[in-house]
């Protein structure tokens, strides 16, 4: 009996099983390449987006009660986006609300204006609140000083060896704030003068300064900026520096000037005191004018004014003789019953 024994198909069975895997492979393959078609249409689609915004303020410092516009931009240029404009006392916060929300216009700008209320400093950012897939973003802070203005008081005539104190007031008052001098000839060109100094709590200070130039020169005054305050700048004071040899040639010859006028005056004295002394006398020695007379008598006073007749009118004269004779004067200038051996 011959037994026929099957053996297996080898070769056929060693090439179907790898086929198999490259096809299972395949398709995950081509599954997870879906998935992540898919995943990236997502990501694409609804992932959030970064919004940048620019601004700036219309000034960096300003005076109280002043207005302050605020302008900026965002990208992408949306429209409707709103703003927000926060104030902090520091640029890292607590940030508070300065005005009502402003919004972006058609092509993401924004614009507002309102008037601050704060002494000193401020810091100031804009913040755009997040639409859609669109992030909420902070604009970088801004730093907003109060302004400052000056006064330099006036120094007359000084001279070139004469030390000056020129007297700064600084508004608002503030102390320690650095106080400088500067000259000019032309009120272009500046150059500082003598030692800076610093203010008081009342916001006074005196700068001294020595070896002033021969000249007419334009002065001023510089307040430095700090932490609070903008610098600024006093109007301007003109002022000519002479020579002091030259000043005290002048002052010694009006002292020359007024030491002869008082002289003059002094003489004018004297002979007015002689004069009226020399009166005196010849009137205590003259029997008309020494006399006294009662009031009423009428012929005492004329025999005393026909002492001097030089001094009469035609008219007082005649007057006088009718009374000195004994008469009477009529109103109508003619006179009566005068001592016919007067």
């Amino acid at each position: 009996m011959v037994t026929q024994e099957t053996q297996p198909d080898t070769p056929k069975a060693s090439g179907e099983g790898p086929r198999s895997r490259k096809g299972i492979a395949l398709i995950t393959g081509a599954a997870l390449a879906a998935i992540l078609a898919v995943l990236g249409v997502y990501l694409v689609a609804f992932r959030s987006l970064p919004t940048t915004v620019s601004w700036a303020p219309s000034v960096s410092a300003i005076a109280k009660g002043g207005d302050l516009t605020v302008t900026g931009q965002i990208t992408p240029a949306d429209s409707g986006r709103k703003v927000l404009v926060e104030s902090s006392p520091n640029a890292h916060g607590p940030w508070q609300a300065m005005l009502p929300n402003i919004t972006t216009g058609s092509q993401g700008r924004f614009t507002g204006t309102f008037t601050p209320q704060f002494s000193g400093s401020i810091f100031m950012r804009v913040v755009i609140d997040p639409a859609g897939r669109y992030l909420k973003v902070s604009g970088e802070p801004v730093r907003i000083l109060s302004l400052s203005s000056l006064s330099l008081k006036g120094i007359g005539t000084p001279t070139n060896r004469t030390p000056v104190s020129f007297a700064v007031t600084v508004n608002p008052a503030s102390a320690g704030r650095t106080v400088r001098i500067e000259q000019s000839r032309d009120k272009r060109h500046w150059d500082p003068i003598g030692l800076p100094a610093k203010t008081k709590a009342d916001g006074t200070s005196v700068v001294q300064v020595s070896g002033l130039t021969i000249g007419k020169w334009s002065y001023r005054a510089t307040v430095a900026q700090d932490d609070s305050f903008a610098a600024a700048l006093s109007p301007l004071v003109v002022a000519t520096v002479e020579d002091y040899k030259v000043v005290e040639a002048r002052v010694a010859a009006e002292k020359a000037r007024a030491k002869a006028a008082a002289d003059a005056e002094a003489a004018r004295k004297a002979e007015a005191a002689r004069k009226a002394e020399a009166a005196k006398k010849a009137e205590s020695t003259d029997p008309a004018l020494g006399i006294e007379c009662s009031p009423g008598d009428e012929k005492c006073a004329a025999h005393k004014a026909l002492a001097h007749p030089q001094t009469l009118t035609p008219d007082e004269l005649k007057y006088y003789v009718c009374l000195d004779g004994g008469g009477h004067w009529n109103p109508d200038g003619s006179c009566e019953g005068m001592d016919p051996l007067y």
